[in-house]
């Protein structure tokens, strides 16, 4: 026996509603696994500026240590403050020092990371970066430690990462 013309849709809208069932913990499966993964690539995304300046720092004193330097005068570049005072989850513009000249460092673009140089001695020079990539309070602490080699050059060392993705 055949079916009645108006039970039909009442088929479709039955298997509709099964599937939708079915699809929205896939979804929620799916979600549970991106949400995460989208996140951890969002905050290794804003190291790379990190790493990416503090290669160029650290360059620029390799540089100014190579130069001609009078005698008596110091071969390493001078201390520089952080170029943002307080480092946040949200990009800032930075200001510049004129002791970022030694090292010809000035960022233009909005910072997530306070940038510095930091002189423990008179022939170390350290070159930070400090951030606070989710706003909690907790710093993530970037540097690589330059000291003098004579008779005139210097090496810098690693970087020391300290909680990274915080």
């Amino acid at each position: 026996m055949a079916e009645p013309k108006h039970q039909k849709p009442v088929w479709y809208v039955v298997g509709c509603i099964g599937l939708a069932i079915l699809c929205v913990p896939c979804i929620g499966v799916l979600a549970a696994i991106a949400i995460p993964s989208f996140v951890s690539y969002t905050r290794q995304s804003k190291v790379a500026e990190a790493r990416a300046n503090l290669a160029a720092i650290r360059s620029g004193i390799v540089t100014y240590c190579e130069i001609e330097h009078l005698p008596g005068t110091d071969p390493l570049p001078r201390a520089a403050p952080p170029t943002l005072a307080v480092p946040g989850a949200e990009p800032q513009m930075p200001t510049i020092d004129p002791a970022w000249n030694d090292v010809a460092f000035g960022p233009t673009d909005p910072e997530r990371y306070a940038y510095a140089i930091e002189r423990p001695g008179p022939s170390t020079a350290i070159a930070v970066a400090v951030g606070d990539l989710d706003g909690d309070g907790v710093q993530s602490r970037l540097s690589i430690t330059c000291e003098l080699t004579p008779p005139s050059g210097c090496s810098c060392g690693e970087l020391t990462v300290t909680n990274e993705l915080e």
